[in-house]
Order: C-alpha cells, then sequence, then structure tokens
C-alpha cells in the first residue's frame, strides 16, 4: 500500500475502524500553530496535541485562541500528549506531578481532548 493511498483510506474510514492522526512531535520545533496550519492545507483532520507544545504557546496566547485555532482550521484533536511526568511513582516531586495533572487535563478537555497519555516511563526514581 502506498503511503498515498493509506492517507486517502484513512480521509474516511468506516464506522468503527481506525483513523489517522498525526501527532505534534512529528514537528515538534515548528512550535504549536505551524504544524496544525500545514496539516490542515494538506487535509489532515485529526490531531493529537503536544502539552508541551501547548504550554510554550500559552506564554503568549490564550487557551481560548488554541482552541480558535483548531476550529478554524477544521481540526479534531482526538488525543493529547500529556507532558506529565512522575505520578505513577512514588517519588519527591509526585503531588506537583498531580497538580500538573489535574491544569493538563482541564486545558485537553476545554479543547476537546478526550483521550490523553501520560507515559508511565520509571526515569530517575
Amino acid at each position: 500500500m502506498t503511503r498515498r493511498t493509506m492517507l486517502l483510506a484513512a480521509a474516511v474510514p468506516p464506522p468503527g475502524r481506525m483513523t489517522l492522526a498525526i501527532h505534534q512531535f512529528t514537528s515538534f520545533n515548528a512550535g504549536f500553530r505551524k504544524p496544525l496550519e500545514g496539516w490542515a492545507r494538506a487535509g489532515i483532520r485529526n490531531v493529537e496535541l503536544s502539552g508541551q507544545l501547548l504550554d510554550g504557546f500559552l506564554k503568549t496566547e490564550s487557551l481560548s485562541a488554541a482552541k480558535r485555532i483548531l476550529s478554524d482550521l477544521g481540526l479534531k484533536p482526538v488525543a493529547a500528549g500529556s507532558g506529565v511526568r512522575g505520578v505513577w511513582q512514588a517519588n519527591p516531586d509526585r503531588a506537583a506531578g498531580l497538580e500538573h495533572l489535574r491544569v493538563r487535563c482541564g486545558q485537553m478537555g476545554e479543547l476537546g481532548v478526550n483521550l490523553l497519555v501520560i507515559p508511565a516511563a520509571a526515569g530517575r526514581w
């Protein structure tokens, strides 16, 4: 199957089938807005947002501006990488991680995301 065939098949999937979504980490260095604009022009409709890129965007813009970008571009955020670490393991930073998770859930819920990825990586603990 060619890449073009796969993309076309994912554009209008039968009910109950998996759909194509692109994660913002594929274009991480371009920031929050630019990849979304490019993907919309390319016909992509489902996206997985990055909590880290959202944080950078929110330094100068609002959450409602992020929501407006998604809406104006006709993009549906189907999932998001939380950017939250250390909530599964007992560690000194767990309370802060859980607070970060609470905030992130509110942000992503406002953007229409109903699937949040929270890695269970056992790093420094």
